[in-house]
């Protein structure tokens, strides 16, 4: 494939970070197509080291679960040692909240409708995580659900500042 031409504007912003850019052309018309991304593309990777959410996605049919490494760490796990299942991530819920999770994921599922879901995931050293979750519904050809894609979020810390903001306010009433 040939490679396009920087133009000398974005060339000489990028040259002073120490920066490089190709850009591959694969149509004659000059049009560029981005290759299809996977989970094992760098690409992904690095955004995914970025962001503050953990990716899923959850296959429906066979209840396998991809998720990132991010997941993890944030339980104090060796990396790939969370389960990647569904009855893996069901055990490590707090009790409390493992029915109305069921639920939650039943109503999104039978429905197709988005998966938002706060509750605790257990850490290593026992203590709880609180997660925000969110996910869509995608179907098959045929329209029955195949996968839930979505991001999790640890939201420990900002619950924290909420109630000590609360107890705050409650003392300088």
């Amino acid at each position: 494939m040939p490679s396009r031409r920087i133009p000398p504007t974005l060339k000489k912003n990028l040259a002073p970070r120490g920066r490089g850019a190709l850009l591959v052309s694969v149509g004659v018309d000059g049009s560029f197509a981005q290759p299809p991304l996977t989970y094992s593309d760098p690409r992904v990777r690095a955004f995914l080291s970025v962001t503050f959410d953990i990716l899923y996605d959850w296959n429906i049919q066979t209840g396998a679960i991809y998720f990132g490494e991010q997941l993890d760490r944030m339980l104090g796990l060796r990396p790939g040692a969370f389960p990647r299942s569904v009855e893996g991530w069901l055990d490590r819920l707090h009790r409390d909240d493992r029915e109305r999770v069921r639920d939650a994921v039943w109503l999104s599922v039978s429905s197709c409708a988005p998966f938002r879901c706060d509750y605790r995931l257990r850490h290593v050293d026992g203590s709880f995580r609180l997660i925000h979750d969110q996910g869509v519904i995608l179907a098959d050809e045929a329209g029955d659900p195949s996968n839930m894609i979505g991001a999790m979020r640890d939201i420990t810390s900002e619950r924290e500042v909420q109630l000590a903001l609360r107890e705050i306010n409650e003392l300088h009433r």
